[in-house]
């Protein structure tokens, strides 16, 4: 019997979670497809119908996290200034790292401080990130909101890394008076500021 797409839908949605949680408890090098299997209550080849190999599940939650901060910032306008763009990234990434909170901060943590070989795992799992973030920053360059002294993609890669950096010291409560929920306008003001060198670019709330 064929299974059908709904069935595919929740095995994929199921391992993926497994994955996540995996991840997060036992670190990349440590987890093995056999825990994710478990995990997942499915038995071991069921994994390799969806995922080729363990890297390939690793690449997958990450792109599912950046899907979730690509569409937070397709919800509003590609006209919308470059501040507030950059905002709603950092907000979709949030909605994703409260759900993953522990994996999350995994994630930030290797990002910043893995080793080579780690740091370039995520890395090739946040290129929708990376896109997403140098078309913003493209835009904004085109726009003359922004001086981009360096490649959108460069400037993307920093600003992933200042938000995870940031997302760190809040989750430790070392923040000062800012808070998780504060990292959109954090992350972005200390970004345009220190970065594409704007000392003072206007925050449009609710501009659309």
């Amino acid at each position: 019997m064929r299974v059908n797409d709904q069935v595919k839908g929740e095995t994929r949605r199921a391992l993926l979670d497994a994955a996540a949680r995996a991840f997060a408890v036992h670190g990349y090098d440590r987890t093995n497809i056999d825990r994710v299997s478990e995990s997942a209550g499915l038995a071991k080849g069921t994994i390799y119908n969806y995922f080729p190999s363990k890297q390939a599940i690793f690449n997958a939650v990450l792109v599912e996290a950046c899907t979730l901060a690509a569409e937070s910032v397709d919800a509003i306008p590609a006209h919308a200034p470059a501040r507030a763009r950059l905002e709603a990234f950092v907000a979709g990434t949030l909605i994703w790292a409260r759900e993953y909170m522990t994996l999350a901060l995994l994630l930030a943590r290797e990002r910043i401080c893995g080793d080579a070989q780690t740091r370039e795992l995520i890395s090739e799992g946040s290129i929708p990130c990376v896109e997403k973030l140098a078309t913003i920053l493209r835009d904004g360059g085109e726009r003359n909101e922004l001086q981009l002294d360096e490649p959108p993609a460069a400037l993307a890669h920093t600003f992933i890394v200042l938000t995870n950096a940031l997302l760190l010291q809040a989750s430790h409560g070392d923040a000062g008076p800012q808070t998780i929920s504060d990292l959109p306008a954090t992350v972005t003001g200390l970004f345009l500021y220190g970065v594409t060198g704007q000392a003072s670019i206007p925050h449009h709330r609710g501009q659309h």
